[in-house]
This record gives C-alpha cells, structure tokens and sequence, in this order.
C-alpha cells in the first residue's frame, strides 16, 4: 500500500486504513469523522456552535483550540482517535 499525503496523518493497521489524529489535525478534518462531533461536545467544545468558528474550521487546529478554552487536549485526542 502507497501511503498519501494527507492533512490528517494516516497509518495502516491490519491493512485497513486508519486516521491518526493529532494536535495539528483541522477542526473540519476531525469532523469528517463518524462520532466526532459528539466526542467533541462531550467536552464541550464551544467551537461546534460558534457561527465564526464555522468560517474557520479549515483552519482550526484542534490543539489550539484546546489551548484557547482550556480543554485536556491530550484526553480529548486519545477518545477521538478509539472512534477513528
């Protein structure tokens, strides 16, 4: 298998392509995932319901964004990454 250059860094396991998400990874690219969206409120992620985060998501790292409202990113991106 030939690994792509992505925004969101991938990795194979068992041959099956799989999502690593990282501090770096965008807001709109973590939102592309199934369940995501309620990972994030579970920490209620102000972001998800701001009109000019909506504008920006391309561009939100979500490592900022923890950093910004305090959030433990560290949780946050180990719970995302079990979904993945």
């Amino acid at each position: 298998m030939q690994l792509k250059k992505l925004r969101i860094w991938k990795r194979y396991y068992e041959g099956s392509e799989k999502m690593a998400v990282n501090e770096n990874t965008t807001l709109s690219d973590i939102l592309k995932i199934e369940g995501a969206e309620k990972m994030l409120s579970k920490y209620q992620l102000p972001c998800l319901h701001c009109p000019m985060a909506k504008a920006e998501m391309d561009d939100l790292k979500i490592g900022e964004v923890c950093k910004m409202y305090g959030i433990d990113g560290k949780s946050l991106l180990e719970d995302i990454n079990r979904i993945v």
